[in-house]
């Protein structure tokens, strides 16, 4: 039954991550005026993002999961098909996007905290969502995505959902060797979006390669969810990381190696979320928004680098290097602890 679970609040992330990108930019980007999209850009990924930490804490605190998942699919809805100031709908659609992420993030470690085969599911199909909702403009687009999300909520409500791994008395007290954890993971999952947006193909962008290299990014966290499960953390990482080196470095201007590239680069998105989780027991809220936090500003770097034109090559060479010498370093921190 919560493989069930997880299927269906996977469906719900890509359908959530459809909408919002749908609705600024198909909506809230049609707009004359430069400011007002400058302003979309910045406020939405703001609230989406940097504001998980603290939904992560008031979820945690509160134990309010399903009531959290109606508010988020519920602002998402109305964001998505009335119109009303452009600001509004902003913030509606980043808190709800903000909110979906932690309390399904929390859902799908509370079914088995020790399987990163489920984490990589639930985080896959975001990248698909954005690239659907961004490509696809025709509105049967956003009506068929309205109907599945409002479909996914009903079941989800109706289903019996156990959060077997969570504690109710958390305590924010960390020791300090979990926040150097903490903090090097960040960086970890910051370089992470800086290549991702950085990292750019050598090849003609057309709207099935991008969907290709979205369905490539989902590939790979689910890839990493169930290599690390099987294989351990330390060889999924050295292996599937250095391969996206080389392909990186050699090969972008090919789509097929560039794509296999992106899915062995991403294998380490589950494997942060589970470290992370193991550093913050029972308080996967806060988990699941710290890491989430620092991909905006990953994001903004990413794409300064690309505005300066400097070498690309070091960028990937320190990036990848340094994510393989960070995870190994905390993964055996952890298992020693």
């Amino acid at each position: 039954m919560n493989k069930i679970k997880i299927l269906i609040l996977s469906i719900l992330h890509l359908l959530v991550d459809g909408l919002c990108a749908y609705t600024v930019v198909n909506k809230l980007y049609l707009n004359d005026n430069y400011l007002v999209v400058t302003l979309v850009f910045v406020f939405y990924n703001i609230l989406a993002f940097c504001f998980q930490p603290l939904i992560g804490i008031l979820i945690d605190k509160f134990k309010k999961e399903k009531m959290f998942l109606n508010i988020s699919l519920v602002l998402l809805v109305v964001a998505s098909i009335i119109n009303i100031h452009w600001l509004v709908i902003v913030i509606l659609l980043g808190i709800a996007n903000s909110i979906f992420h932690v309390v399904g993030g929390i859902y799908v470690v509370s079914f088995n905290e020790n399987k990163m085969t489920f984490l990589g599911v639930f985080v896959s199909l975001g990248a698909i969502g954005i690239a659907l909702g961004t490509n696809l403009v025709n509105p049967i687009t956003l009506y068929i995505m309205l109907i599945l999300t409002f479909i996914l909520g009903f079941i989800i409500n109706i289903l019996k959902i156990e959060k077997n791994a969570i504690n109710d008395n958390i305590t924010y007290n960390i020791d300090k060797r979990n926040i150097k954890y903490i903090c090097l993971l960040l960086i970890v999952v910051l370089i992470r979006a800086i290549m991702g947006s950085a990292c750019k193909p050598e090849f003609d962008s057309t709207l099935i390669s991008v969907i290709s290299i979205s369905i490539g990014v989902a590939l790979g966290k689910i890839l990493g969810g169930i290599l690390s499960d099987k294989f351990g953390i330390k060889y999924v990482t050295i292996i599937t990381l250095l391969l996206s080196l080389i392909g990186y470095f050699f090969f972008r201007n090919n789509v097929v190696i560039y794509i296999i590239s992106t899915i062995l680069f991403n294998t380490t998105m589950p494997i942060t979320l589970y470290l992370s989780n193991k550093c913050l027991k029972n308080r996967y809220g806060l988990s699941f928004g710290l890491l989430a936090f620092t991909l905006f500003p990953g994001y903004l770097l990413g794409s300064l680098y690309l505005m300066l034109d400097l070498s690309i090559y070091p960028l990937i060479a320190i990036s990848i290097v340094s994510s393989i010498l960070i995870i190994l370093y905390v993964n055996r921190g952890i298992k020693n602890a």
